[in-house]
């Protein structure tokens, strides 16, 4: 192969930093977000992705998969036995910079409508 460039991308226990000096809009490239939920059941459900653009999630360190905001779906599958009652923890690497850092959980997929 010829004609492609290779780019490091830390994966340490640092989390990209915000700020009113660093707001989502300034920042460019890729990036990891890490946050935790709380819950009390450990029922199914599907994760609205649909403020991220391009990546990969993982929840608990299982990784759901790969998304992307051209579709066809904008929810991820959760399975409750990948779940722990109380603290749960979630990672997103995004290649863009995201919308928002909001994520919501939904009891049914989103399925081909694309924002």
């Amino acid at each position: 192969m010829k004609g492609w460039q290779h780019y490091a991308f830390p994966l340490g226990e640092e989390s990209p930093k915000l700020s009113a000096k660093n707001p989502i809009r300034d920042m460019e490239g890729p990036a990891l977000y890490k946050g935790s939920f709380n819950t009390g059941s450990k029922a199914d459900f599907f994760l609205d992705m649909r403020q991220f653009n391009k990546g990969v999630t993982w929840i608990n360190g299982h990784c759901l998969g790969r998304y992307w905001n051209i579709g066809p779906t904008q929810t991820m599958y959760v399975p409750g036995v990948w779940l722990k009652k109380g603290k749960n923890k979630i990672v997103i690497m995004d290649l863009y910079p995201p919308r928002s850092l909001q994520l919501q959980g939904l009891g049914k997929p989103i399925l081909d409508s694309l924002k």
